[in-house]
């Protein structure tokens, strides 16, 4: 495709005009006499201007159909305003003119636009008939001199003088076409094919404006070989001659000059070439300036000789002008070259001081050259004031206005550099102290050079406000005055603006320094009066003119300019108060205790102005795109605007921005996991991808506008400034936004593995794992692609590939670190399967293709290195191809290193011990360790030595300290395995062994490295923190390493002492359970005497130690306050420890005899800890007191308060909850004194009831401490803050008091409720009914205690310790919250039985008969229904689990017991109606046939539901592998119900034997075999049992477990023969009656020997000891029949 519009490709294909082949004025012939060439060459030539820098004719222009769109029509109107001869002066003024418009109009335009070709075009026809008309004029002059005899007489030099003129004049045309040529070529790319053409074309004419200097040279020389040397003509062509010769010489040297500036760049900075470049580029500089310089003294000279407004007077003038011009332009052409050579330079360089100071004076020379030209010109100007229509007038009026202009344009680029100096000043300030000496140096320039710049904004205003008073109101001049009035007032307000927030942040840095601070406040104060009072008379002079301006005539136009410009300020000052309001609520929102009034309406109030700034926002920027809807693209008016609309749409966009921050910031301030965190997050994305989106239409509109810039204009570097930064918030924003992709990917896959596997949420997180990971992996490889195809863009070794090879490479590196990542988690999904399994193969094919892609990868990158290894030719390319070249096959060797030293890990910690396996890769670990650790040292002490060479402010140090801590990280990874490996090792192993011993050790060696490299990168990053400035980049990346490292330490620390307290933990529990003085009692003795001794000893320095920070630092100060709190910690931990050690007292003493030396020994032991107790809270107590005194209240208000509540709130716990509570004490011993009197006593009853009252007191006090706290966390909406934290734990440890003192009072009534009272009294039932309320109050508290617990729990990460800490109190709660449910089954148990029991003694069908029946009925159908609704719970988890997994197995287990537990509430049932049906009734009576069909309905309903449950486990029992663990599991279900009828029938049967014995016919000997046949599998069942039991440690939970199945069981063989006793008893059967009671005599001595005998070796306090006793004494007690 060709141009359009003629104007060439610009930037695409071009087309080659044909007229460039029928072009002559090369040709030799033309050499002589090229201008006389003109109209014969015209005959044939076939067009004039393509658009491509060649002259073409009519028949050409525009014809191309992707043209200009002016299509025939224009090509006509073309051919007709051409005419084939030359044009008349007239003409020729107007052509120039003409062209002179033009050529603004093409600086203005856009290359690819219709207007820029159509432009062109009509230039180059202008320009082309110019140079036509020249030409022609010259040669007829050339002619008719020739003909003139003899030469040099007075018409010859008439003539001569007209030829003359029209040979200027082409040389002025010729310099003038290739001058717009070259900078019409700047706009294209350099080398394209536009380019090419273009220099084709100038080349061209540089050789036709050579050929055309040398012939008139030639004629010069001609005319003067026959003229006189005496003639006035001779001496006229001499000094033409000499003018030319001398041009001639000075356009080389210029040439020359030129050609250094360009080729000085060429060569390598301090090279020779680039020195000697230097030289030669100086030597001609001065040469030419020399000239210049002598040229324009002479000519000044000449001037200031002359009168004003003369003859000689203009011309001499004239030459000033020319050689100050280029004196002017030469200084502006080295300032330039200048500028360029000291960016390529380091500011501390003596070269970059040398270089800025040439600079400076050439500044200074520029400046005041324009200066003294303006004023010249002015004087030449005002002899031409009398007639201001004439072309002097406005000839030099021109020259005026450019020389002034220029003027303004110098002084507007200095403010700009003292803004810029100050700008940089500002960045540089904040990296010294604020005090210090650099930091006041820069802060005096910074403040010199605001005001130096706001006294030029003063100055200028007050200038053009006086302009325009003296000017007529509302006329043009009126207006450009009013136009730079107002430029300058919002120039002055924004530097107000930018200073006050300097100071603003200045002083935040100056409150350590009071006066100072003091100082800077009264400054900002004063700044801010300024700004508004500027502000304020710009708005009162702006009302002013408004209102001048409707009375005055004439000045519609500048009365609707002013007008908007008031309309634009009162609309300003509505939005700038919402945006005020924004950011002060915003702040107050999240400095402000979450769900307070002050929270709230602060949030409300937020909200409002956020939606009232982007409503303005972004409707100014609507409003401002409508408005270019109606205007012509390109004019100014449009450009205008769209400037307006664009600083709108950047409005719009830092909104988004804000917003999204603030609820980033919002949700951390919630708790994880709720839904008002969940909607401020996805609020936050949602304003994210918003933003994004803004973003990219903004980039869009942005990027459109820089490129229709003019390159090199002023605009073009206003829009590349913006368009640069807003191209780098824009990467930031989307590197941002991968990085949280990145993270959330991260997330889910460590959520992954806590979801049931194979279940929705499963397979959703991976869904989700792998579409972010994609996306990622997507830009990556874009970006690759992207960065490869540039690397062919340039030539390979060039700076500029260097750049994209840098890229390429870090693409590459971050492609393959992301597979690797996705290999790693396929590997790690693939263990959830066997190898025998799909899935497992689906993802092995994954990690393979992965695999094999990365190997492709990595073989591809090592094909590049070689590639560009043999195409780059220079030194500083080919070292880096060598770097990453030798960088790749250390990788190579790394991975190796690492393959070896993961795979003997993990081999040895998933091998048995022993095995081949194990004794194949164990012996290896060490040497692969040791090597790979090796590797890394190697590589850490290398950039160690490259850090050192370089100071700790440069690039280098950072980049190589960065490389240097990374290498220590990784050998802290090394570190950290091996702790892990050898505790895990530790485990695998048997105890008290060699191996188990030797692997103890290495685990403390290895931890004692860890602590070591943790230490020495703690410091090491510590150090760099004082090398480098705070809170730069470089500040927070070793900031988040700090805190990675100091959590690491800590967490060491804590894992150290948890490890210390829970051994001790261990003792302390063991310790009471030992029998006293027996080896490992000693031994706990001891280890808890160390622990408490080193622990307390621990905690008194660290108190002292903060104590001692008190008195040095300042009373209420930040770090006095930090002391604090620490001291206070350490001394609570303190106080606690004594409170823990009296306890531990208490209990140890119980070892001994009262009044024996050792238990006096540990009684004063204990009076000693209280004492240290008791002066540890004096010393609490009196420090706060003398603080409390201390703090300056005005200035440390906050902390004042803290302390003071501190204080207040220690002094009221004592007096309301101490003092009652031991007042409850004193109660309490004073009825245990009275305990063994009569309980009727008036005493006792005195000092019981007095008691009761105390404790309900201490009780009402703690509920009213839970409620006030209560109160205090719902002003806390964040439950995360520490606000919250602490009251929350307040409020459960009065809960906790709570209870404690309520199990305390239930024991004294149970206590009360055992000793002398008598059952069934109306005391006995007062307290009865006290220790059940009792035990209903607990219940109540430990509900409430844990639900409160499991709200808070779902509020808090799984993986913090405070979930840890509270899930072991809602652990404890839940247990009490059994244990009560178990008191409470076993109690109504216990009043069912003494119901049932008193139920035989009532007469049938009577009330009291009627009321025990209703008791039991409903007792019974109670649990009933609790068993079926469990069962039914326990079912629907079995459909809803996944079969045979452990959730499966678990609930299928839970309803099968249940499902038992309603089949024998069933047969309880059936046989209590046996026996009412025994006991009241007679066979044959009414009340006995219903009683019977009863039984038989209850009888059947068992069967069915013995029936439902058998084919419930027939069903699983189908669906399942025989070889599973759900298989066996449900296998032993099948086997006890599907085989159930035998052993159902022989209960039945010696149940229906029984019966009939009872009845008086009884089978004796059936009787006895099946007793024996059912005692059989009574005996089987406690057989297995005791195998159980005899497998696990003595007292341990699971042989508690066993033991109580192998006691029943046994029991149940008893109970038997005891039962068989009784029957043959009644029926006087002696025979059979001391056959049971043998047998049972045997039962029941082997039992009791039994449980006699493993009371041995246990603590008589144990559970287990007193279990086994008692039952013991209960056996004694019911079976001493069988002793008799």
């Amino acid at each position: 495709g060709g141009s359009r519009g003629g104007s060439g490709s610009e930037g695409g294909k071009t087309v080659y005009n044909k007229s460039d082949r029928h072009d002559t004025h090369t040709r030799t012939s033309d050499r002589h006499d090229t201008h006389t060439s003109t109209d014969r060459h015209d005959r044939h030539r076939k067009g004039g201007s393509n658009g491509n820098g060649g002259v073409s004719g009519d028949r050409h222009s525009g014809s191309h159909k992707q043209g200009s769109g002016a299509g025939k029509s224009t090509k006509a109107k073309l051919r007709a305003r051409a005419p084939r001869k030359t044009i008349n002066k007239a003409d020729r003024r107007a052509y120039r003119k003409r062209a002179r418009k033009l050529y603004k109009k093409i600086s203005g335009s856009r290359i690819k636009s219709r207007r820029y070709a159509r432009y062109v075009q009509r230039y180059l026809l202008r320009q082309k008939r110019l140079y036509r008309s020249y030409g022609l004029k010259a040669h007829v002059y050339r002619k008719r001199l020739d003909a003139t005899k003899p030469y040099g007489s007075k018409e010859w030099r008439r003539l001569y003088s007209k030829w003359y003129h029209y040979i200027r004049y082409q040389i002025h045309w010729y310099q003038r076409y290739m001058h717009f040529q070259r900078i019409r070529r700047r706009r294209f790319k350099y080398h394209s094919q536009t380019w090419w053409v273009l220099t084709k074309d100038i080349n061209r004419y540089a050789l036709r404006y050579k050929y055309f200097l040398k012939f008139y040279r030639s004629r010069i020389a001609y005319w003067r070989r026959g003229m006189n040397q005496q003639s006035k003509a001779y001496r006229r062509l001499q000094r033409a001659r000499h003018r030319a010769k001398r041009a001639r010489v000075w356009r080389r040297r210029r040439a020359r000059y030129r050609y250094w500036t360009r080729h000085v760049w060429k060569y390598r900075r301090h090279s020779s070439k680039y020195t000697s470049a230097i030289e030669h580029l100086n030597a001609r500089y001065k040469q030419i300036l020399a000239r210049y310089e002598a040229k324009n003294t002479y000519w000044t000279g000449r001037v200031d000789k002359q009168t004003a407004c003369t003859r000689s007077f203009y011309r001499d003038n004239r030459w000033m002008g020319y050689y100050r011009r280029r004196l002017l332009r030469l200084y502006r052409n080295y300032n330039n070259f200048l500028g360029r050579r000291r960016r390529r330079l380091k500011r501390t360089t003596q070269e970059y001081q040398q270089v800025s100071k040439d600079k400076i004076e050439l500044m200074r020379k520029l400046t005041g050259l324009y200066k003294n030209q303006t004023r010249r010109y002015k004087t030449v100007w005002a002899c031409y004031k009398g007639n201001r229509k004439s072309r002097g007038y406005r000839k030099w009026r021109r020259y005026v206005r450019r020389s002034s202009r220029w003027t303004q344009r110098l002084r507007a680029g200095r403010r700009a550099r003292q803004k810029r100096h100050a700008y940089r000043n500002r960045r540089k300030l904040w990296k010294y102290r604020v005090m210090g000496k650099r930091y006041q140096a820069r802060f005096a320039r910074i403040e010199a050079r605001w005001q130096r710049v706001m006294a030029v904004y003063k100055r200028y205003q007050a200038y053009y406000a006086g302009k325009m008073s003296q000017r007529r109101v509302g006329g043009r001049w009126w207006r450009v005055a009013y136009y730079r009035w107002r430029r300058y007032s919002w120039r002055g307000y924004k530097w107000y603006s930018w200073y006050i927030r300097l100071l603003r942040r200045r002083r935040r840095y100056l409150k350590r320094f009071p006066d100072e601070y003091k100082k800077v406040s009264a400054q900002i104060v004063q700044l801010q009066k300024d700004r508004s009072a500027w502000y304020a008379a710009y708005k009162g002079a702006v009302s002013a003119w408004v209102t001048k301006l409707q009375a005055a005539r004439g000045s519609g136009r500048a009365y609707r300019r002013v007008a908007k410009s008031q309309k634009r300020n009162a609309s300003r000052g509505a939005w700038r108060q919402s945006w005020k309001d924004w950011r002060t609520n915003q702040r107050i929102v999240l400095r402000s205790r979450w769900g307070t009034s002050t929270h709230r309406v602060a949030l409300y109030r937020t909200y409002k102005a956020m939606r009232a700034c982007m409503v303005s926002w972004r409707h100014k920027a609507r409003k401002y795109r409508h408005k270019l809807r109606g205007l012509k693209r390109g004019s100014r008016r449009y450009w205008h605007y769209y400037k307006y609309m664009l600083w709108w749409q950047r409005y719009v966009l830092f909104g988004y921005r804000r917003i999204g921050r603030f609820f980033r910031v919002y949700a951390h301030r919630m708790r994880r996991g709720s839904a008002r965190r969940a909607w401020a997050v996805r609020t936050a994305a949602a304003y994210q991808v918003l933003m994004m989106r803004y973003f990219k239409y903004f980039r869009k509109n942005l990027k459109y506008r820089y490129r229709v810039s003019r390159r090199g204009g002023r605009a073009r570097r206003y829009w590349r400034r913006w368009r640069s930064k807003y191209r780098r918030y824009y990467r930031r924003y989307r590197k941002g936004w991968r990085a949280r992709r990145k993270a959330r990917a991260k997330r889910y896959r460590r959520r992954i593995w806590r979801k049931r596997w194979g279940g929705k949420a499963q397979r959703k997180y991976e869904a989700r794992v792998w579409r972010y990971w994609y996306r990622i992996w997507r830009y990556y490889v874009r970006r690759q692609h992207y960065y490869k195809k540039k690397l062919y863009r340039y030539r390979a070794g060039t700076y500029r590939w260097r750049i994209w090879f840098h890229r390429f490479r870090t693409s590459w590196a971050r492609m393959l670190r992301w597979a690797n990542w996705q290999i790693r988690f396929q590997k790690k999904m693939q263990r959830r399967f066997r190898s025998n399994q799909g899935r497992y193969k689906v993802y092995q094919s994954k990690i393979d293709r992965w695999n094999a892609w990365r190997r492709k990868l990595v073989d591809k990158w090592n094909g590049y290195l070689a590639y560009w290894a043999n195409e780059v030719k220079s030194k500083r390319a080919k070292k880096t191809i060598a770097r990453q070249t030798r960088r790749a096959g250390r990788y190579t060797n790394f991975r190796s290193l690492w393959k070896a030293y993961y795979y003997d890990r993990y081999y040895v910690l998933r091998s048995k011990v022993g095995d081949a396996r194990y004794n194949q890769y164990q012996p290896k670990m060490a040497g692969d360790r040791k090597a790979l650790l090796d590797w890394y040292k190697r590589r850490r002490d290398a950039y160690k030595a490259r850090m050192d060479k370089y100071g700790a402010r440069t690039r280098h140090y950072r980049r190589y300290f960065k490389l240097f801590m990374y290498y220590n990280w990784r050998i802290i990874r090394i570190l950290r395995y091996d702790v892990r490996y050898h505790f895990r090792w530790l485990r695998m192993l048997r105890r008290h062994t060699d191996q188990y011993r030797a692997a103890k050790a290495s685990l403390r060696v290895s931890r004692g490295e860890l602590k070591a490299a943790y230490d020495a990168n703690y410091a090491a990053i510590r150090h760099r923190y004082s090398q480098i400035r705070r809170n730069g980049r470089e500040w927070k990346r070793w900031a988040r390493w700090r805190r990675w490292y100091r959590h690491r330490m800590a967490r060491r620390r804590a894992r150290k002492y948890r490890r210390t307290y829970t051994r001790s933990a261990y003792w302390y529990h063991r310790f009471h359970k030992l029998r006293a003085g027996s080896t490992r009692w000693s031994h706990a003795l001891k280890r808890m005497q160390w622990y408490y001794t080193r622990t307390r000893d621990s905690y008194k320095r660290w108190t002292a130690h903060w104590k001692g920070k008190l008195g040095v630092r300042r009373a209420g100060s930040r770090r006095w306050w930090y002391a604090f709190r620490r001291y206070r910690a350490y001394n609570r931990h303190l106080i606690h420890l004594y409170y823990w050690w009296m306890k531990f007292d208490a209990r140890y003493r119980r070892f001994y005899k009262a009044g024996s030396a050792e238990y006096n020994a540990v009684n004063a032991d204990r009076e000693a800890t209280r004492q240290e107790k008791d002066a540890a809270v004096k010393d609490y107590i009196a420090t706060m007191q003398l603080y409390v005194g201390k703090i300056d209240q005005s200035k440390y208000a906050r902390v004042y308060g803290k302390v003071n509540s501190f204080y207040m709130r220690y002094q009221k716990r004592y007096s309301t909850y101490r003092n009652p509570v031991k007042e409850l004490r004193v109660a309490e011993h004073a009825w245990w004194a009275l305990r063994a009197t009569a309980q009727t006593d008036a005493g006792y009853l005195s000092a019981w009831n007095n008691m009761i009252a105390k404790r309900e007191a201490v009780l009402k006090a703690y509920d009213g401490a839970d409620a006030n706290y209560r109160n205090k966390m719902a002003q806390y909406k964040n439950h995360r803050s520490r606000g919250y934290r602490y009251w929350f734990r307040r409020s459960i440890l009065y809960r906790y008091y709570k209870w404690r003192e309520m199990h305390r009072g239930a024991w004294f009534v149970r206590y009360r409720l055992r000793h002398g009272l008598t059952r069934g009294s109306q005391a006995y039932v007062n307290i009865e009914n006290m220790w059940r309320n009792e035990w209903g109050r607990m219940a109540l508290l430990y509900k409430n205690m844990k639900i409160r617990l499991r709200g808070r729990l779902h509020e808090l990460s799984r993986r913090s310790r405070e979930y840890q800490y509270w899930y072991r109190w809602y652990r404890w709660a839940v247990y009490k919250t059994r244990r009560y449910y178990r008191w409470k089954t076993a109690y109504a148990r216990r009043r069912l039985a003494r119901w049932r029991t008193a139920f035989w003694s009532y007469k049938y069908g009577d009330a009291q008969y009627v009321r025990r029946l209703r008791h039991v009925w409903s007792y019974w159908l109670r649990r009933w229904k609790n068993y079926i609704a469990r069962m039914n719970r326990w079912r629907a988890a079995v459909r809803r689990h996944k079969l045979g997994h452990r959730a499966w197995r678990y609930s299928f287990r839970r309803s099968m017991r249940y499902a038992a537990r309603g089949l024998k509430w069933i047969g309880w049932w059936i046989r209590f109606t046996r026996r009412r049906q025994r006991v009241f009734t007679k066979q044959g009576d009414g009340n006995y046939e219903r009683l019977e069909k009863e039984v038989a309905a209850w009888s059947a309903f068992r069967t069915k539901y013995v029936g439902v449950v058998s084919a419930r486990v027939k069903y699983w029992r189908g669906r399942l592998h025989s070889g599973s663990r759900a298989y066996r599991l449900v296998n032993i279900y099948y086997k006890t119900y599907s085989g159930r009828e035998t052993w159902r029938s022989v209960y039945r049967t010696l149940r229906a034997e029984e019966y009939k014995a009872w009845r008086g016919s009884p089978d004796w000997a059936k009787i006895k075999e099946y007793r024996a046949k059912l005692v059989a599998f009574f005996d089987e069942h406690a057989k297995k049992w005791d195998d159980y039991v005899a497998k696990q440690p003595k007292a341990s939970r699971k042989y508690i477990y066993g033991y109580r199945h192998m006691f029943w069981w046994k029991y149940y063989g008893l109970r038997e023969y005891k039962r068989g006793w009784k029957i043959a008893t009644a029926k006087k059967d002696q025979a059979t009656a001391d056959s049971d009671k043998a047998e049972a005599k045997k039962r029941y001595e082997e039992l009791a020997g039994r449980l006699t005998k493993d009371q041995d070796g246990l603590v008589h306090s144990s559970w287990l000891y007193r279990a086994l006793r008692g039952t013991v004494y209960w056996l004694g007690k019911y079976y001493a029949w069988t002793q008799k």
